[in-house]
């Protein structure tokens, strides 16, 4: 009998285990790289050979293969994941011109992709600081290097704040183009941020004198018009403000640290931020928020693009996306979801140190009518003849 009963556990633990590998569901991951920032997108295992796509023959162009993740081809989906650029979604940019204009462009307004872009067939608004009415510092150095859109609770209104490396900052009414705020606080502001309640926040690099760079706070929520507190910086270049975390988050030469305001005081958060020493940055210059994807942001470097995710508080060269975005001296940066990214970099063709005369588009493509491969294809958008541009921004008013 003792024998039978064994027999007979024997083989019903047998099926069991059958059974339970029958039953356990297969995921498959359609994912290349596993990061989330794009739709999904697939590789051909099939061949590790890229077919290059047929680009127009009067386009500057270059491909840059950034990833060679796989999958299998019966992982394919019935529809190809869009990517690169996607005229179906908005493409709207904020820039400086020249130094003393702000630009909004629309680039879906004229045509179906980057090769057919002219700005000056985009412009939907400007500002020119020269001949601003109402502005208190004429006669000073009017220069804007950043400008973005936001929402202000204090003026309950959309309002354009912008930032010169001249001296100058200042929030425009964006409807009136009115000047609502200015100051002078010189130390060569490089970027601004508006917090929800309404305060001025300001990034210096300190021009020549990078150690004095410096973070500026303006608490205009308590009707205060002048600098009320300030956080030293080294070479203070970009500043986003982090909405989850209620944090600003600060780019300076060799490190990202971490910001806040309470009663009506700025300071470092000790312990957070990253160091950007161990990537060969070569110099932070840009701090963009990756839009749709909460904590994550772009960072621009002189020998790069990284990535920053504010929750690990990391900065990484080695991400897949990141690794397809080149460019280097990389001043400002436009993102969009679909994967297009818009870059400006003095060394492609601005003068003096700094600014542009050619935007850098860079897109996900295609290749063969499937992803064979995660491809960067690069195209130049012309800009206005003689104008040149220092930083890009994408046009939202949302903080990520």
């Amino acid at each position: 009998m003792n024998r039978i009963v064994a027999i007979f556990l024997c083989f019903a633990a047998v099926f069991s285990l059958v059974a339970c590998g029958n039953g356990a569901e297969t995921t498959e991951s359609f994912s290349s790289g596993g990061d989330g920032l794009f739709p999904e997108i697939l590789t051909d295992s099939a061949s590790s050979e890229t077919t290059e796509e047929a680009l127009p023959s009067d386009t500057d162009a270059t491909e840059v293969n950034s990833s060679t993740d796989t999958d299998t081809e019966d992982s394919a989906p019935t529809e190809l994941p869009k990517v690169g650029w996607d005229p179906e979604i908005p493409h709207k940019v904020i820039m400086d011109d020249s130094g003393t204009r702000i630009l909004i462009a629309d680039l879906n307004l004229c045509g179906d992709g980057p090769e057919d872009i002219v700005i000056e067939d985009c412009i939907v608004w400007e500002w020119d600081s020269v001949h601003a009415e109402g502005a208190q510092v004429q006669g000073k150095d009017l220069r804007i290097d950043e400008a973005g859109l936001r929402y202000s609770s204090y003026w309950e209104k959309d309002v354009v704040i912008f930032s010169g490396s001249g001296g100058w900052v200042g929030i425009l009414d964006y409807e009136t183009k009115e000047v609502l705020f200015e100051d002078n606080p010189g130390n060569g502001p490089h970027s601004v941020e508006l917090l929800p309640n309404g305060d001025l926040v300001v990034a210096c690099s300190g021009n020549g004198s990078t150690d004095q760079g410096e973070v500026l706070h303006y608490p205009l929520s308590e009707g205060k018009t002048s600098v009320g507190s300030r956080v030293p910086l080294k070479s203070a270049h970009g500043i986003c403000w982090d909405p989850q975390n209620e944090v600003l988050w600060v780019l300076g030469d060799t490190e990202i640290i971490a910001c806040s305001v309470r009663n009506g005081e700025l300071s470092v958060i000790s312990g957070m931020g990253a160091s950007l020493k161990e990537i060969g940055h070569g110099g932070g210059h840009d701090l963009v928020p990756v839009y749709g994807q909460p904590g994550k942001y772009w960072v621009s470097g002189g020998k790069g693009i990284f990535l920053f995710d504010s929750e690990t508080e990391t900065v990484t060269a080695n991400y897949s996306r990141a690794a397809g975005y080149k460019g280097t001296n990389v001043k400002g940066i436009a993102w969009f979801p679909d994967g297009t990214m818009i870059q400006t970099a003095h060394d492609q063709g601005g003068t003096g140190t700094y600014r542009s005369s050619l935007l850098r588009v860079l897109y996900l493509g295609y290749s063969s009518g499937r992803v064979k491969q995660v491809t960067v294809k690069e195209r130049m958008i012309p800009h206005r003849e003689g104008s040149q541009t220092y930083k890009i921004h994408t046009l939202s008013k949302d903080y990520q």
